[in-house]
């Protein structure tokens, strides 16, 4: 069953009964978190040497191999799900002419949070990581929970722990551990950038139909901190811009044209999503999304102080 029916004029949630929650662990809403401590780690890409083998064409140049830090925080321990984010919209539910307390003040005057598939029965069931939000929806709902976006480094580290691995199980690529286009369409192997394009250019409203799995899915997979589906499913927004690595600062409100052009509209992504290779799933490979988005390839998960 859809995880919500919204009314067509609705800025929020109508008055229609949320998913029934099963179980609470803490913060504010009932998140299942896991604790990644703080300290330094190894980020970002060493080079040539990780692309040797990419006919995709995704070679990094400017994410160079560094020692970062982190102080301690706790993250989701899955991307955030249809049944979590439906609690939001009911917590909002009775605004509508106005937007919510939890609304970053930059957000476009006549918005709503409503996802853009939130019809689609591929991708709205309460297990599955909610999809077709944008920048400004997701930032909502980490202060709705109490939280916030992760910053890249924050996310980075706990996907990849403190050795450097490629990918959150290791460093060897493993089809079984990531919902990536190869699962998601049902394909051995792709050869190329080419080959990967036109494989793309059959999707449509009903195909591929099972197009992501639920958010707690292929533990087998997960980070060295239990974090689940780091790599593939849904790209996941963080609160750093892609080009200045420093923390999203929008001001666009009172803009009327696009945002397309502006290098301060894009928050980096990270995790790659159903329809990336496994270049594009790796610890440190990084995406870019306009913030304004909102993409069936695109959620979040939050993080919190650790305290």
């Amino acid at each position: 069953m859809p995880a919500f029916s919204p009314g067509p004029h609705h800025r929020t949630s109508p008055r229609s009964p949320a998913p029934s929650v099963v179980g609470t662990h803490s913060p504010h809403d009932g998140a299942d978190t896991v604790l990644v401590p703080g300290g330094p780690f190894v980020a970002g890409s060493s080079g040539a040497a990780e692309h040797t083998d990419d006919p995709f064409g995704t070679r990094e140049t400017d994410n160079p191999q560094r020692i970062a830090e982190v102080t301690s925080f706790r993250i989701d321990r899955t991307a955030v799900t249809n049944e979590r984010y439906a609690r939001f919209l009911s917590a909002c539910e009775h605004v509508q002419d106005r937007p919510s307390p939890f609304c970053h003040p930059d957000e476009p005057e006549g918005k709503d949070h409503i996802p853009a598939h939130w019809l689609d029965p591929r991708f709205n069931q309460p297990s599955h990581p909610v999809v077709g939000v944008d920048w400004y929806d997701a930032w909502a709902f980490s202060r709705w929970a109490d939280g916030r976006l992760p910053s890249e480094d924050e996310w980075e580290k706990a996907a990849r722990g403190e050795d450097a691995r490629k990918f959150p199980w290791g460093n060897h690529w493993n089809p079984a551990m990531a919902q990536s286009v190869l699962s998601a369409f049902g394909r051995d192997a792709l050869r190329d950038r080419l080959d990967l394009e036109r494989l793309l250019a059959q999707t449509s409203p009903t195909w591929p139909p099972r197009p992501v799995v639920p958010a707690d899915s292929m533990p087998q997979g997960a980070s060295p901190y239990g974090v689940l589906n780091m790599a593939g499913n849904v790209w996941e927004f963080t609160r750093t811009n892609f080009y200045t690595r420093r923390d999203m600062r929008p001001a666009f409100k009172s803009r009327r044209s696009s945002l397309a052009h502006l290098p301060e509209a894009f928050p980096a992504i990270r995790g790659g999503t159903w329809t990336s290779p496994s270049v594009c799933l790796t610890t440190y490979y990084r995406g870019r999304e306009l913030l304004t988005a909102r993409s069936n390839t695109a959620g979040f998960r939050c993080v919190y102080d650790a305290a």
